[in-house]
């Protein structure tokens, strides 16, 4: 008898263990998800204001025109999947705050519903153990410095998902070797799905391409003819999706931009590299320090193990997803900034592949543990919102604008778009005749921009003697940058 109950609970324990892991997981991820929200961290990131601006002219005017620029200017950049999200909510939604938080709550499901092709691919790296597992589950819905982007309202966390759907199904495919038309025979609903899902995720953000390109080399590595053709199509129809939208709009802005990132980048060649290495390393884990950055190396040798060891053994999942690891390093070295967040779909692939590597593994819980401890530690901390949200939230209450010809100078044009209804004028563009023109003159940002533009100002005046004053709009509000509200009085001297 003692020895049936012994045995009973031993079948039991596995499963209670499961039960326990798996719940303080979602509940640290339920946790994140809370402390977002509750904090208002949706306004942190300008590009939200950016894409509404677009999606109000599409609403308006039927253009993909940048509202919080005065005078409107066109796209700066064709990553405009959110656009279209943002505007299909619109049709039920008037409330430029709810569609923000109807995004955050979009992205935290998909985020949701990304745990089983991540669980998946898992299984399809032979990464069976069930700590192991547990460990890459707890990176990825718990590492608050990367589900913090997962949640903004932005492209990134549906990004985030799509990609990593995508590369499951491609995964999926090869196991059965089934060619193009085969696979339309077969399992055409399967084929229908990969397909759309290209078409559409390249709209988030271009690192797509990294997929099937990688998908093909993998594929002529490994000599699977079936899957080389399949990555060929996905790859045509990725660039048919993006180029054909962008044949009838204006792309002078988006030409611009480029153009000055590749002078930038071929100028200071060896700081924008340094400047990357950096920037990946908080993407691991949050900042360290040097001696602690270091040991993202350690991530660099998983990625070249699997590649070397999934064309040794002619294993077509970890050479795949070592190639987009090495394709989505290669993309995001040719921008010209490369914040950490855009390394949010390739995060979890990294411990994928260190994981699938036995003499790492030990590594990848100790990386595991720091991920969720730095997490906890944030939530300990009590961080609020960042101070330009709290100043433009102020500036909404107790600055009174009117529609009126104006002319704001800031930068921070997106904030004042949002939180003011008022489009920034480029800080370096302006003239004395913009300045005659204009009803109402503005100048809105920290200590060090309000003092700069006005010397500006009072430099034209006086070369066109006149005089001017400034009379503060937010006298009660102070913060350590100096952050204020001017409106420029113009008194002829005459």
């Amino acid at each position: 008898m003692i020895e049936n109950t012994g045995k009973l609970n031993a079948l039991k324990a596995p499963g209670l263990l499961r039960f326990f892991c798996w719940a303080l997981i979602l509940m640290i991820s339920l946790y994140a998800f809370f402390v977002f929200f509750q904090n208002q961290f949706y306004y942190i990131d300008s590009d939200t204001f950016y894409y509404l601006s677009i999606a109000d002219s599409l609403e308006q005017n039927g253009q993909f025109l940048d509202l919080t620029m005065s005078p409107p200017q066109g796209l700066a950049t064709p990553q405009n999947g959110i656009v279209v999200i943002y505007y299909l909510i619109g049709l039920f939604v008037s409330s430029p705050g709810m569609k923000i938080q109807i995004v955050v709550i979009l992205n935290y499901l998909a985020l949701l519903l990304s745990i089983y092709p991540l669980l998946k691919i898992t299984r399809i790296l032979k990464i069976e153990s069930f700590p192991a597992q547990m460990s890459i589950l707890a990176v990825y819905l718990c590492g608050w410095h990367m589900i913090r982007f997962q949640l903004s309202p932005i492209n990134d966390g549906l990004f985030r998902t799509g990609f990593l759907w995508l590369i499951y199904w491609i995964l999926q495919v090869t196991i059965n070797d089934r060619n193009l038309k085969q696979l339309w025979k077969e399992s055409k609903g399967v084929l229908v799905c990969g397909c759309v899902l290209s078409i559409l995720l390249i709209h988030f953000r271009l690192n797509a391409m990294v997929i099937p390109v990688a998908g093909l080399l993998a594929a002529l590595l490994t000599k699977n003819k079936n899957v080389a053709w399949i990555m060929l199509v996905i790859g045509i129809l990725m660039a048919v999706s993006i180029v054909l939208p962008y044949t009838f709009a204006p792309l002078s802005r988006i030409q611009g931009i480029s153009q000055n990132s590749w002078h930038h980048i071929f100028q200071n060649f060896f700081l924008h590299v340094r400047t990357f290495l950096s920037e990946f390393s908080r993407a691991v884990f949050s900042d360290l320090g040097t001696n602690g950055n270091m040991l993202t190396l350690v991530f660099m040798l998983a990625v070249a193990i699997g590649c070397y060891q999934g064309y040794r053994k002619k294993e077509y999942a970890p050479l795949f997803i070592s190639l987009v690891c090495i394709g989505s390093f290669t993309f995001l070295l040719s921008f010209t900034a490369t914040p950490y967040r855009m390394f949010l779909p390739i995060f979890i692939l990294l411990y994928l592949l260190m994981f699938n590597i036995s003499f790492l593994r030990s590594i990848g819980y100790l990386f595991a543990f720091v991920v969720v401890w730095q997490s906890l530690m944030f939530f300990c901390s009590g961080d609020k919102v960042m101070p330009q949200v709290a100043f433009w939230e102020h500036v909404s209450r107790v600055v009174k604008t009117e529609p009126s010809d104006y002319l704001l100078i800031t930068n921070r044009p997106h904030q004042a778009y949002y939180f003011t209804g008022m489009s920034g004028t480029d800080r370096r563009a302006y003239t004395w005749l913009d300045i005659q023109e204009k009803e109402k003159i503005y100048i809105a940002g920290d200590e060090s921009l309000i003092k700069k533009h006005k010397e500006k100002i009072e430099t034209l005046a006086h070369q066109n003697h006149v005089t001017v004053n400034y009379l503060c709009l937010t006298p009660d509000y102070s913060d350590s940058s100096g952050r204020a509200v001017f409106c420029v009085i113009v008194e002829d001297n005459q």
